[in-house]
C-alpha cells in the first residue's frame, strides 16, 4: 500500500472515530431522564472512540504504520487493547 493511500485511509478512520466520539458526547442532551448505567457506558464509549481518534492521528503524524509492520503492530496493540476492553465493558 503506498503512503498516500495509507494516509487517506488513516484520515478517513480519524474523521469517522472523531465524529462517533462527538455523537456519543452530545447524545445525552436529547435525553430527558438519565440512567447511571447508561452514563457510565456512554463515557466508556466516548473514551474508546477518543483513544481511537488519537491513535489514527498519531499514526498520521508520526508515521508508525508507514515505518514498518512491527512498529505498526506495537502501536496498534497499545491502543486496541484498552479500546477493546472499554467497548466490551460498555
Amino acid at each position: 500500500m503506498n503512503n498516500e493511500l495509507l494516509l487517506r485511509v488513516q484520515l478517513t478512520c480519524f474523521v469517522i472515530t472523531f465524529m462517533l466520539a462527538f455523537v456519543v458526547l452530545v447524545g445525552p442532551s436529547f435525553v430527558e431522564r438519565r440512567n447511571r448505567n447508561y452514563e457510565q457506558s456512554r463515557w466508556m464509549l466516548f473514551i474508546a472512540m477518543s483513544l481511537m481518534a488519537v491513535h489514527y492521528f498519531m499514526q498520521m503524524r508520526f508515521g508508525f504504520r508507514a515505518a514498518g509492520p512491527d512498529i505498526g503492530a506495537i502501536a496498534n496493540f497499545v491502543f486496541y487493547a484498552p479500546v477493546g476492553v472499554l467497548i466490551c465493558f460498555s
